[in-house]
């Protein structure tokens, strides 16, 4: 019965600590990724592929020398997408998500149930990630970051 009660409590320490490092890994992805990026755009203002679930609400632009990466991050089925397409296009009107052909797609998380209320308030410039890995509520994680305008 000892022996039982811990092991149950090690398996339930292992699950907190996987469902700890998911938000952490997840939160630290996005942001390292929203960092090095040079502007942020409100995702409404693009066609992005619905094959990958909801929109975090944002696009980022990066540059790359003579190149520009446009990459947003999407929620379905407990994974978080990062989905990118490298152009020579500055012109973020000209960007569609729609086909995937020249784009990359990387899981960078699982084990993610919600991105609920995750945006960009495009007036503020003002991101919220929301991360929940469980119902517990020690499985949410969460920061803002502003970005200006």
């Amino acid at each position: 019965m000892l022996l039982d009660f811990s092991i149950k409590t090690l398996e339930y320490s292992y699950t907190i600590d996987d469902d700890a490092s998911a938000g952490i890994h997840c939160l630290n992805q996005i942001v390292e990724e929203i960092e090095e990026s040079e502007k942020v755009y409100d995702s409404k203002d693009f066609i992005l592929n619905k094959d990958y679930g909801d929109s975090l609400g944002f696009v980022l632009k990066k540059r790359y020398e003579n190149r520009f990466a446009y990459i947003y991050f999407a929620h379905r089925d407990g994974i978080v997408w990062r989905i990118a397409y490298n152009t020579h296009i500055d012109n973020p009107a000209e960007i569609s998500f729609g086909n995937l052909k020249d784009k990359g797609v990387n899981a960078i998380s699982d084990g993610i149930l919600s991105v609920e209320n995750s945006n960009f308030d495009d007036k503020s410039g003002l991101i919220s990630l929301n991360i929940k890995v469980s119902e517990d509520k020690n499985g949410n994680y969460s920061t803002q970051i502003y970005r200006g305008k």
